[in-house]
């Protein structure tokens, strides 16, 4: 802390910080600190210094982040699927409806042969694409746990971790949701 007051003092700016600390639960809690260096002229003459509780404002943004990289992996596994589908689908499905035109006129039993073959080998790779898909769907529909809280009270937590600043900036800050 020497060190923030030290570079309040020289730059004769505020400086603020978060202080993360581990309680002896395990549990982590976040403390934003701000100092206010005071000049008289060119001279200091003291600071003005607070710290304020944000570990509910710093979890919910811990948790945001953690549902952003989830919605973009979802969103990944989306388009895979969505390339799996147009691409290597289609090509099979192209060559089977080739071929099965192409048994409408009379054929040697030699040639139907190579095209009973070409076909079932086709539907092998249809096979291979419908597997993989299942696969893809299976991994995406994982149980997800979500954890459920009261909004108003985080809320109510986060403004009061912040009532020095709205009271000193003359804000006001209000939350209107219906009722439950």
């Amino acid at each position: 802390r020497r060190e923030y007051f030290k570079k309040a003092i020289e730059t004769g700016l505020e400086y603020e910080w978060t202080d993360e600390y581990v309680q002896s639960n395990g549990s982590k809690k976040y403390i934003l600190r701000k100092l206010y260096p005071v000049f008289e002229g060119d001279e200091f003459t003291f600071m003005i210094g607070y710290g304020i509780d944000i570990t509910n404002l710093k979890l919910t943004e811990i948790e945001r982040e953690r549902l952003v990289k989830e919605l973009a992996t979802k969103v990944n596994e989306t388009q895979r699927f969505n390339s799996v589908v147009s691409h290597n689908l289609r090509a099979p499905v192209a060559s089977l409806l080739g071929l099965t035109e192409l048994f409408d006129h009379e054929l040697p039993a030699d040639e139907r042969k190579e095209f009973i073959e070409a076909i079932r080998t086709t539907a092998l790779n249809m096979d291979i694409v419908f597997n993989d898909l299942n696969n893809m769907l299976s991994q995406s529909h994982a149980v997800e746990s979500f954890e459920r809280f009261n909004f108003r009270e985080l809320f109510r937590e986060v403004r009061s971790s912040f009532l020095i600043n709205i009271k000193s900036s003359g804000a006001s800050v209000s939350l209107e949701c219906p009722a439950e």
